[in-house]
């Protein structure tokens, strides 16, 4: 059955397609999206959400509806370079997605782009059916539970995988999230495969860390261009855009990101 919610200052697409979320298609102006075991399906009109398949709590999380949207955006919106981008990407929100997915998808990222990593996530889906109408979805194994027939066909990124689905367990997803931001990331660059900008996509968007900056070639390349034209190394420039954007760094990374990339 289909439900209906108001929302303000919220897109919908520049949310959804903004490249920090892989396991949704779309079909017609449907959004289907797998939330771990939940599949569900949600369109925007105006300033209107209909929805089918999940609880409008589950909804609201997940989108982060529940935010102080205004009070972010006058946070970071510290100069005319993030003000455009605002303005053009306005009512992106980050979302809230399950740590081990996000952990899983980013670690596909890896010289990868958002159709691969879409198709990648799809092939590892080979759990509990999930059905909605006449679309199906499947469950990605949880941690431990993935096999080499899993993984077979992911390349370089498979021993990545494969470590981290020995190593990680509920539990220590669990640790992390109550850790402090540089306490969990030193604990997620543990992992083999996963540094600096995987670590702090999982952080914002896993775990909700709003003060992480992941820093790849888009936004290196809007950094140096419009703040910090001296500085070479990604990590240098995540410390200089925490410390400039505040704790909700990881909007103004967001709202680069999606900006630069769809000049």
């Amino acid at each position: 059955m289909i439900q209906s919610i108001p929302v303000s200052e919220f897109s919908l697409k520049h949310s959804l397609e903004s490249g920090q979320f892989f396991r949704y298609k779309k079909i017609n102006e449907w959004y289907f999206v797998t939330l771990r075991d939940t599949f569900f399906r949600v369109r925007q009109k105006s300033n209107l959400l209909d929805f089918e398949g999940c609880s409008q709590q589950v909804l609201s999380h997940f989108l982060s509806l529940d935010c102080d949207y205004s009070l972010i955006i006058k946070s970071v919106s510290k100069d005319s370079c993030l003000k455009n981008a605002v303005s053009c990407c306005h009512g992106l929100r980050i979302l809230r997605q399950d740590p081990w997915e996000c952990l899983v998808g980013f670690v596909l990222s890896s010289a990868s782009n958002i159709k691969r990593i879409t198709t990648n996530m799809h092939s590892l889906a080979t759990g509990t059916e999930l059905k909605l109408g006449s679309e199906i979805s499947r469950v990605i194994p949880r941690p431990g539970k993935l096999t080499a027939i899993h993984l077979s066909h992911l390349g370089f990124r498979a021993k990545y995988l494969a470590e981290i689905n020995s190593t990680v367990t509920e539990a220590w997803l669990n640790k992390v999230g109550r850790k402090s931001y540089p306490e969990a990331k030193a604990k997620l660059m543990t992992l083999h495969g996963v540094g600096e900008k995987i670590a702090d996509c999982v952080l914002l968007f896993g775990y909700g860390f709003h003060e992480s900056f992941p820093v790849d070639v888009w936004v290196q390349r809007v950094m140096q261009e419009n703040y910090c034209p001296k500085l070479k190394k990604p990590a240098q420039i995540a410390e200089f855009s925490r410390s400039y954007f505040g704790k909700n760094a990881g909007y103004a990374q967001q709202f680069l990101y999606h900006w630069r990339r769809n000049l």
